[in-house]
């Protein structure tokens, strides 16, 4: 019973203070945090209030921090993420409220976390993520926390997720980059392609000839222009050559042979079809409840 010494805080080389289960009262003494050699304290199962002394993030060496089973109240201290040597913090069953600091993402050597059972409110920040690799414990339930749970939390071998009665959050997804869509074509098509594209290009040269032929001698002796432009432009050997088309009516022309027509070449390509991906998130994992003592 009674109240914690202040003067505690004086004793410099003390490595682990332990006073859990003595109905202590009053306020924690923020001399406590002087004590540069003090790796476990311990003040739970007791009936302290107040709020939990910033001062304790000086506490360089510390390694388990026993709160849990108080009367505390007020925000968790944000130089609580000054711990790096935290393995063990519990401020479970107690009063604190305010919302679940972020420097708490900085305690790397962490393994048990427990901050159930208070009044927290907000969302659970990101940055409890960082601590996946490392946590084997974590316990948040019996709290207003608000939003969606970092998937990275999933991780954590013993946890009561499910009792905040959030979803995960989802999983961000990269915007896919356009890719040309390329599409196998026979080979024989392009090449009947490129001859009926030739012979349209021969046929036209041709057209042109007997035109210019037929122009510039009007008022010369009839001639036979289609079987001279046949006979005079060169064609591509590997496709027959097309047939001049007699222009000019005025002049007697042979027009027993029909007029070679282009051939369309058919170059739609079926499109691609999109597949649907899979983005269904895995359940949470089976609620635990935090029973451990130190």
């Amino acid at each position: 019973m009674g109240n914690i010494p202040a003067a505690l805080g004086n004793l410099s080389n003390l490595r682990r203070l332990s006073l859990g289960g003595n109905q202590l009262v009053g306020h924690i003494p923020a001399h406590l945090g002087s004590l540069p050699n003090l790796q476990t304290l311990s003040l739970s199962r007791n009936q302290l209030a107040g709020s939990i002394p910033a001062e304790l993030g000086n506490l360089s060496n510390l390694r388990e921090l026993y709160l849990y089973d108080n009367q505390l109240a007020g925000p968790i201290p944000a130089a609580l993420g000054n711990l790096s040597n935290l393995h063990w913090l519990r401020l479970a069953n107690n009063n604190l409220t305010g919302s679940i600091p972020t420097a708490l993402g900085n305690l790397s050597n962490l393994k048990y976390l427990s901050l159930a059972d208070n009044r927290l409110t907000g969302p659970i920040p990101l940055e409890l993520g960082n601590l996946a690799n490392s946590l084997q414990a974590l316990f948040l339930g019996g709290n207003q926390l608000s939003g969606c749970i970092p998937n990275a939390l999933s991780r954590i071998p013993t946890n009561d997720l499910a009792r905040l009665g959030l979803s995960f959050c989802p999983v961000p997804t990269a915007t896919p980059i356009a890719t040309p869509i390329h599409t196998a074509t026979p080979i024989a098509a392009p090449i009947a392609a490129m001859a009926a594209t030739d012979t349209l290009i021969t046929a036209t040269v041709s057209m042109t000839t007997a035109i210019d032929t037929v122009t510039s001698s009007a008022t010369a002796t009839p001639v036979d222009t289609a079987i001279l432009t046949a006979t005079a432009t060169p064609v591509d050997t590997t496709t027959p050559p097309a047939t001049a088309i007699p222009v000019d009516t005025a002049i007697p022309v042979d027009t027993a042979t029909p007029p070679a027509t282009a051939i369309p070449v058919d170059t739609a390509t079926p499109t691609a079809t999109a597949t649907p991906v899979n983005t269904a998130t895995s359940p949470a994992t089976a609620t635990p409840v935090d029973t451990a003592t130190p």
